[in-house]
């Protein structure tokens, strides 16, 4: 179940949707959401700009009071979103657990360094949703994406730039016969169990498109079936290249709420290098993305 979600805010004109997107996955289940606030450790990036002799004291002082003073208005947005958002959605605040047995959120601030905090407090909630979309200012790189699905164990949900609401009874699912789609539908499945119905596309970049693949998109049917779900079934034309535009574009003519995929892409230590039809998904999607590697 999706009982404790970890919402990142920004102070941007992206925490809405977060907030949003964050408040559809709670409901599902009566969940909770702690809305996460990270402040840069400014003595931490005093010390490494020092040790990298990149700038004189009266520079150094300078840009510290530059990031203070926008971390501290980032975080009045922020705090103001949040207040919004408890207000005209009626969600009490409850810090302590367990809860009311009702959607409940929390103010959680953090200070240090970004993207370890979403990693390490994602792996103590059920789910974690960061804001997606094309433009990045403000927001985290998308190497820094690739590192949370990687890092945290936990899916990793992408809210849209638009704001959306109501429940997920519509969701897509992008299957390819590989471990990261299997684990994606696993991690899904108490979503996909509330849904009213499940959309599932099969795209292929070959022309010859062969029995394997067919017979791959025709298991998982099946998969859905023994649990008892509500399938349909989409066997997309084989595309050399766009094959993400294609299931995006398929998706939206299914009405979904929600789309779940693998997470695809390069793993590196600490990162994913997205591919090209995983960084256009996140790019291009109008609706919330679930994925997990």
């Amino acid at each position: 179940m999706f009982k404790s979600i970890l919402a990142h805010l920004t102070g941007t004109d992206c925490d809405q949707p977060v907030l949003a997107t964050s408040l559809r996955l709670a409901r599902t289940y009566a969940g909770h959401i702690d809305c996460l606030r990270i402040t840069p450790d400014l003595n931490a990036v005093a010390t490494q700009i020092e040790q990298t002799g990149m700038a004189g004291w009266i520079t150094l002082s300078d840009r510290l009071s530059a990031m203070e003073n926008e971390a501290k208005e980032r975080t009045k947005t922020a705090q103001a979103a949040f207040a919004s958002f408890c207000r005209n959605q009626g969600i009490q605040n409850a810090s302590d657990a367990p809860g009311p047995d009702i959607t409940s959120c929390s103010w959680l601030e953090e200070i240090g360094e970004e993207l370890e905090k979403i990693t390490g407090l994602s792996r103590y909630h059920d789910a974690v949703v960061v804001a997606g979309g094309a433009d990045r200012t403000g927001r985290l790189p998308h190497e820094s994406l690739g590192a949370i699905v990687i890092g945290s164990g936990r899916p990793v949900i992408f809210a849209p730039e638009t704001q959306h609401s109501g429940a997920f009874n519509v969701i897509a699912v992008a299957w390819k016969d590989t471990a990261e789609a299997a684990r994606a539908v696993t991690a899904a499945m108490p979503l996909l169990m509330r849904a009213q119905r499940i959309e599932v596309f099969s795209a292929t970049e070959s022309k010859n498109s062969g029995v394997e693949f067919e017979n791959s998109h025709e298991r998982i049917l099946q998969y859905f079936r023994w649990h008892g779900l509500k399938v349909t079934s989409h066997l997309l034309a084989p595309v050399m290249d766009g094959s993400s535009e294609v299931v995006l574009d398929a998706a939206s003519r299914a009405s979904a709420d929600l789309l779940v995929m693998g997470a695809y892409g390069h793993t590196r230590v600490r990162e994913l290098l997205f591919g090209g039809f995983t960084r256009y998904v996140l790019s291009g999607a109008n609706i919330p993305v679930l994925m997990f590697h």
